[in-house]
């Protein structure tokens, strides 16, 4: 892939709008006024979206954020739907057994853009959205097992996963969400997949994660932008004691300007009352 419409600006977190942060993600003023151009793009496990309610809580709690698409994970909703609301169109797979379940909020702006959504598994869905001059953005939503689980249903995830990166062939892609495992510091021969900024241990879950980035040319952009180590984490364990990094945003090598993407590495859990031990 070495397309060059598309942009990898992934900055800071997903955090209410303010000054500092619209400073660091202003797009190029050539292309301010496409919106398709230029995307908020992050990730969110919500622990599950199976009622109404639970849906309000979340737009409450993401309503003061500045966001065009976000991935969700453990949605945990009963079927596969589509369902507009007035200010964005929520698309999700179906649960297996009130467990896991992606998706995406996608902001209303964007409902032109939107080519189609493709569920693959509980864990594993895709969001098609078009570009300017004919390009393609595929987005894939993922929700691993954990540490805990076993070979064969981590094999099935990844076999999984590779289908929906096969398909999303030559377009340019964004693979996010929570993945379980730790990736930790750059090893010898990785660079291609790291940007400058990894560090910590690697999990078994985390070994297969950095060799399937690297087999399809992917890098993680949590390590591309400097976060001071105390704000480096996605998950919090449920005493509070524990602290770590388990979700990621991967890119192609292909995307580059004018798309803009933003991943939250740090997003507040109990903002607007919706809680979840990831963030």
């Amino acid at each position: 892939m070495s397309l060059s419409s598309l942009s990898q600006c992934l900055r800071g977190r997903l955090v209410p709008g303010n000054k500092e942060d619209k400073d660091k993600i202003s797009p190029n003023k050539k292309y301010r006024k496409d919106k398709s151009c230029y995307q908020n793009i992050a990730n969110l496990n919500v622990r599950t979206l199976m009622s109404d309610s639970r849906r309000i809580e979340l737009e409450y709690a993401i309503s003061k954020l500045n966001w065009d698409i976000i991935g969700l994970c453990e949605t945990r909703r009963k079927s596969e739907e589509i369902n507009e609301f007035p200010d964005y169109i929520l698309y999700h797979t179906k649960s297996i057994k009130g467990l896991h379940g992606v998706g995406f909020l996608v902001k209303k702006h964007l409902k032109k853009n939107i080519i189609y959504f493709k569920s693959y598994s509980d864990r594993v869905a895709t969001l098609d959205i078009s570009l300017p001059k004919g390009k393609v953005l595929s987005i894939v939503q993922v929700y691993a097992p954990t540490e805990k689980c076993n070979d064969e249903e981590l094999n099935t995830f990844y076999k999984t996963l590779d289908l929906a990166v096969e398909v999303a062939h030559n377009r340019n892609l964004i693979i996010m969400g929570d993945f379980n495992a730790q990736i930790g510091k750059a090893l010898q021969g990785e660079d291609s997949a790291f940007g400058k900024y990894s560090n910590g241990k690697r999990s078994k879950h985390g070994q297969r994660l950095v060799e399937f980035a690297l087999e399809n040319n992917l890098k993680f952009t949590n390590s591309m932008f400097k976060i001071r180590k105390n704000r480096k984490w996605t998950w919090l364990s449920p005493n509070g004691q524990h602290r770590t990094e388990i979700d990621y945003i991967l890119t192609s090598s292909n995307v580059k300007r004018p798309l803009q993407t933003m991943f939250n590495n740090v997003l507040e859990k109990r903002r607007g009352g919706l809680e979840s031990p990831n963030q």
